[in-house]
């Protein structure tokens, strides 16, 4: 029986695909992310103004859908051997940022709230990037294959890694509620387990599942077969205590080494198309806008801490011997300094979970939003002035 409830849902969420769509738009001709688009239009049309938007147990499904479809695809698109020829620039201009993100932004929240565990998750949320909006500044200005570019790709695939391990253990820590080193080791065994039971996994899939699946005349069985994967592979990261997310990612990464990588990913694609906004959406709509006054000096000094981070990590990748080295180093921290998917499902991660209070879930929004708006502006200043010197092409 279809309740009022149901086409009340149907409405809304009909509605926000359009908005979103229009706002996609719109942020895209002013070359900003579409993602801030969706999350200042949760937070216009949330709680915190219009009230037009209240969470609901299927939006709420809706949202984490999205986020799994998020990361699965995110995982189709990691490339290993792209990490493995990437020499070892774009490795330790992945560790470092990780390294002086982590710290950079755990030590300051530490210091304000006396709070381990919340200063561990924040510092563990700015660590990945998402270098999408970078990356068409690059595109834009004809230097997409010179060598900055490709240093930034091959490092956020890295990057990428690094912090859903990075997200894995941070569950981990705060649903068993331990700090104590030999539990984090523990735990540290528990998601390297997961790790590899995926990875003897992907073997099975890979040699035998996916040959399988081809020989099958009934029409979508690949994607059929790929989403339900995703589906299940949360699940098991479920079981194992972790999120759904690290499963869906970890589906991608198997199923990313198969030579039907490109059609799954073409088929996959519209459902993230019509579920990511979402999530998006939905982290705006989580925010309390009635905080800003008290969070905004802790969200500016992360901000800050974040930004300065990346930067540091991307001028003590290269020789400092080397002059030239500075600018190529400040570019490179420039092009990894936007946070974004994996930052928000940080935010929304800690919500479900209540290690943040709305304050901090606030300081946080505004740290992955300030990077991600301000790297594209001043990447394009830095870029333009010296487009001359950085065109140089991996041959």
């Amino acid at each position: 029986m279809i309740t009022s409830e149901i086409i009340a849902m149907i409405l809304q969420y009909g509605a926000l695909l359009l908005l979103a769509l229009i706002v996609a738009e719109i942020f895209k001709r002013i070359r900003q992310s579409e993602v801030i688009g969706y999350i200042l239009l949760g937070i216009i049309l949330g709680p915190s103004f219009l009230s037009l938007i209240h969470t609901s147990e299927v939006f709420e499904f809706l949202s984490e859908l999205g986020a799994m479809m998020l990361l699965f695809v995110a995982g189709l698109e990691t490339n290993i051997e792209m990490i493995s020829r990437g020499g070892k620039i774009a490795i330790l201009l992945a560790i470092l940022g990780v390294t002086f993100s982590f710290f950079f932004v755990m030590i300051p929240v530490y210091l304000m709230t006396n709070n381990f565990v919340l200063a561990v998750f924040a510092g563990s949320a700015s660590v990945a990037t998402s270098v999408g909006i970078s990356i068409k500044v690059f595109s834009d200005l004809g230097l997409i294959r010179s060598e900055e570019a490709q240093l930034i790709i091959i490092s956020a695939v890295l990057d990428d890694i690094i912090g859903i391990i990075f997200l894995s253990i941070a569950i981990s820590v705060v649903t068993s509620g331990v700090v104590k080193i030999q539990n984090v080791i523990q735990i540290i065994a528990s998601v390297v387990a997961f790790f590899i039971f995926m990875i003897g996994l992907s073997v099975i899939i890979s040699r035998y599942v996916l040959e399988f699946i081809d020989r099958l005349k009934a029409s979508g069985a690949r994607e059929v077969f790929a989403f339900s994967f995703a589906l299940l592979a949360g699940y098991l990261a479920y079981a194992y205590g972790l999120s759904p997310i690290i499963g869906a990612y970890m589906a991608g990464l198997i199923l990313a080494g198969s030579e039907a990588r490109e059609e799954i990913i073409r088929d996959i694609s519209p459902i993230a198309f019509i579920t990511t906004p979402i999530f998006f959406i939905n982290v705006g709509v989580s925010a309390d806008i009635k905080v800003a006054g008290a969070a905004f000096i802790p969200a500016v000094i992360i901000s800050v801490a974040a930004c300065i981070a990346k930067v540091i990590s991307g001028v003590l990748s290269l020789d400092p011997r080397q002059p030239s080295n500075l600018r190529k180093g400040v570019i490179l921290g420039i092009g990894m300094m936007p946070r974004g998917e994996v930052g928000l499902i940080f935010l929304k991660v800690g919500d479900s979970l209540g290690i943040l209070s709305p304050g901090w879930y606030f300081s946080l929004l505004i740290m992955v939003m300030t990077t991600t708006f301000i790297a594209p502006i001043l990447l394009t200043i830095i870029l333009e002035r010296y487009k001359a010197e950085s065109r140089r092409v991996i041959e």
